[in-house]
């Protein structure tokens, strides 16, 4: 109300007559106190209208009414933390107008010395918005690890802007889709960390039987190919020697390495010399 005053070039008029500038005739001293008078009681609400309509000037309707509101006493103390329990916005009503009481009321108590921590105002504002806000309220309480009041007041406008917007209808949707995305993004790269490390856990269970070596399995023991390797090697050598063909099967089980061996005979019949060697 204050600035009102200054902006129309009539808050000196709150001095009283006595204070007011030399310079004033009494006329201007005059006329600058009834409008003063005029500019705050229009700016007053009914109930606290009646009790200052007795008042005749400025100076002394700005008294009553520091006395009336800025007294730090427990009746006013209650009375104002009584209205910010009680605020409801009404279903369908001015959204830009209920955030303006809530900010009101939270100053008058700032000004009286009570404070409230920053999680519980923001709590406070949620459990003021009606029905239609359930979804909204749901998702920014679920979708935080903590509530911060200055989020809610951004992600209340970026709501009804989107509202605007879209005349309604899926705004909803949305904004509240706009106010959990960055959520929803961490989630979505805490789930690919996990994955990776099940990944890298799952190489990291992995054993070899034959080498005894972490990190494979048989099947992909480079040891146990490159041996098997030398002996094809060696087995062709001596087939292309003495004529005869031989085929080695390798198969292991538990700790032991079953070579099976098949040569042809004089006969030119086939036959297998299953070979067990304990694997290193």
């Amino acid at each position: 109300m204050r600035d009102i005053l200054i902006q129309m070039d009539l808050h000196k008029a709150l001095l009283g007559f006595e204070r007011m500038p030399n310079t004033w005739t009494e006329e201007e001293k005059e006329m600058k106190a009834l409008k003063a008078l005029s500019q705050i009681r229009l700016h007053l609400s009914n109930d606290v209208l009646q009790d200052v309509l007795k008042e005749t000037s400025a100076a002394a309707l700005w008294l009553k009414l520091e006395q009336l509101l800025m007294t730090k006493s427990l009746p006013n103390k209650l009375h104002l933390k009584q209205r910010l329990f009680n605020l409801k916005m009404i279903e369908g009503g001015s959204l830009a107008e209920h955030l303006s009481i809530f900010k009101e009321l939270i100053n008058n108590l700032e000004n009286m010395d009570v404070q409230y921590e920053d999680e519980d105002l923001a709590l406070f504002l949620l459990s003021s918005l009606p029905e239609s806000y359930s979804h909204f309220r749901d998702t920014i309480i679920y979708s935080r690890d903590t509530l911060v009041s200055d989020e809610v007041f951004t992600a209340l406008d970026s709501k009804e802007k989107m509202k605007h917007i879209t005349g309604g209808g899926s705004s909803d949707a949305k904004a509240e889709g706009m106010n959990v995305r960055g959520r929803t993004t961490e989630r979505s790269r805490t789930s690919q960390s996990s994955n990776r490390t099940r990944s890298k856990s799952k190489g990291k269970r992995k054993f070899c039987n034959y080498c005894h070596k972490k990190g494979h399995v048989l099947e992909e023991c480079f040891k146990l190919k490159n041996k098997e390797k030398e002996k094809a090697s060696a087995n062709g050598k001596q087939a292309s020697t003495s004529g005869e063909a031989d085929v080695a099967e390798v198969e292991c089980i538990g700790e032991l390495l079953i070579v099976y061996s098949d040569k042809l005979d004089s006969t030119g019949d086939w036959m297998s010399h299953p070979q067990t060697v304990l694997t290193e």
